[in-house]
């Protein structure tokens, strides 16, 4: 008889579909906070402003509009004023008088067309941005003409920071007191990296050494040892940083928002069926209706689908529904756009430059912009006035020490800079009708030629002319404009009330 052989059937069933893993979301459904972004910041920000990193920092933060376009218009602001220039000296002196002549020859003699005052103040102005800016200074020996012998000026030639040694790039001695010169990389005097060093001698730090007398540091340090002042980059560092990354997310996210939280209203009897059995099928809905929620949060579900049937004796409310609700029931507490907008003022109001976004905003008062343009004259004049003194405190004064020249010190020019904001002819006209009506415009060669050149009419009278001689060549006065004998309601101009010449109408 055989063996009945009973076997145990064993049924192997594909693990189910519905299991978390399975139905995980593919894609990923976090999202960046406010908070985490500030703290990625403060974490990066020791590197990308570090010595070895800040000037990469600094060019990737002008590739943003919003920082280079009030940087930029303050820079043309600058040059704009050094396009023009004007050299003070004592009238009362004729070595004065010398040493201005001396000094103009240079600038328009000795200076090419890429060393002019203008271009000198465009590299000067990154001072702002970099800490620092370094210029070499040029002189060479006037072989002949009116100025024979003596040296002069020739240009100013920038100096990248980029050359010179990120770590170590000025050597400090004396103790600590005394600047001695910059450091350069010899690389930096290469074509390529297979290129040699021919013309330059050989260093045993394989840096070149320029003097300190043959630099022109433009910075507001007040260090002399420490040419580094501070930079504008680095107040709107977190500015910029956070703003960048929020417009990531704003870009990123733009498509997938939604105007609230979802809430979702169902019967609760199914909530309560499903919290006693887990595998039943209400509990299986309730999960996928989870799901749905969370894939119209990141974007990857675009609708739901819910059953329309109303509750039992009523024909409006549905068993089934969702909402979108915020605080309140309003829509989100925060908006992305207005942190870009206030992350955007604050970089434009570290510039000074909040009256460029003034047509952006829709317009203002009157009084409100020219309070912004005020402001912001103020931090161009401040740089003007930054670089003059570079110019009137080391450059020229080192040019009149080569050539043994001793000036005192109420007779050594002063190179001062155009204006920042030029009057317009209509301003300047009045200003000048009501002063000089009034008595109160001195009739003197220097300040007819003052109003010549703010009128830019292309002449210009001698310093020792005299009154007869500009009046032989100026028009005479016709114009009554400003010689009212009074002002409104008094004076001979006005009648005044019950005189003789005013009939009260008492009909």
């Amino acid at each position: 008889m055989a063996e009945d052989k009973s076997t145990e059937e064993v049924n192997i069933s594909p693990p189910s579909n519905t299991t978390r893993e399975q139905r995980a979301n593919k894609r990923r459904i976090s999202t960046s906070g406010i908070q985490l972004l500030k703290d990625q910041i403060e974490y990066i920000k020791p590197f990308e402003l570090s010595a070895s990193q800040r000037l990469i920092t600094y060019e990737r933060m002008l590739l943003d509009p919003d920082v280079s376009t009030p940087f930029n218009k303050t820079k043309e602001m600058v040059e704009q004023a050094f396009s023009s220039y004007n050299i003070e000296y004592n009238k009362n002196s004729p070595e004065s008088k010398k040493a201005r002549d001396f000094m103009h020859w240079c600038i328009e003699s000795l200076f090419n067309q890429t060393t002019t005052p203008r271009s000198v103040a465009s590299h000067a102005f990154t001072y702002t941005k970099n800490k620092l800016a370094v210029f070499e200074k040029e002189y060479v020996k006037i072989p002949q003409g009116e100025w024979e012998g003596f040296w002069g000026l020739e240009g100013l030639f920038p100096v990248s920071l980029s050359t010179l040694d990120q770590q170590n790039p000025f050597k400090i001695e004396d103790g600590g007191r005394r600047l001695s010169y910059a450091r350069q990389q010899r690389s930096a005097f290469k074509n390529n990296l297979t290129d040699t060093l021919k013309d330059l001698p050989a260093t045993t730090d394989a840096y070149v050494n320029i003097p300190r007398n043959k630099l022109a540091l433009f910075t507001d340090s007040v260090d002399s040892i420490n040419p580094f002042g501070t930079s504008i980059f680095d107040h709107i560092y977190e500015e910029w940083r956070f703003k960048t990354l929020v417009k990531e997310i704003l870009l990123t996210g733009v498509a997938k928002d939604l105007a609230g939280t979802p809430v979702f209203y169902v019967p609760s009897i199914i909530m309560e069926e499903a919290e006693a059995d887990p595998n039943s099928w209400q509990a299986s809905f309730l999960r996928d209706l989870d799901q749905q929620a969370a894939d119209m949060h990141t974007g990857d579900q675009t609708f739901i689908r819910l059953p329309s049937d109303p509750h039992e004796g009523s024909s409006s409310m549905r068993e089934f529904e969702v909402k979108f609700l915020g605080i309140e029931g309003s829509n989100k507490a925060f908006n992305l756009v207005e942190i870009l907008e206030q992350s955007k003022k604050a970089i434009y109001n570290a510039f000074g430059a909040q009256n460029l976004l003034t047509g952006e905003s829709g317009g203002g008062s009157y009084n409100l912009i020219e309070g912004q343009n005020s402001n912001h004259a103020f931090t161009v004049k401040r740089n003007v006035t930054i670089i003059e003194e570079v110019w009137n405190k080391d450059i020229w004064p080192q040019l009149f020490r080569l050539n043994e020249w001793e000036l005192k010190p109420e007779d050594i020019p002063k190179f001062r800079a155009g204006d920042v904001e030029p009057l317009s002819l209509e301003e300047l006209s009045k200003f000048i009708q009501r002063t000089v009506t009034s008595g109160f415009m001195p009739v003197v060669p220097s300040t007819v030629n003052w109003f010549l050149e703010q009128s830019r009419i292309p002449f210009r009278f001698e310093d020792d002319a005299t009154l007869e001689e500009m009046l032989a060549v100026m028009p005479a006065m016709t114009s009554a404009a400003g010689k009212g004998d009074g002002t409104s309601g008094v004076g001979n101009s006005q009648n005044a009330s019950g005189g003789d010449n005013n009939t009260e109408n008492t009909a």
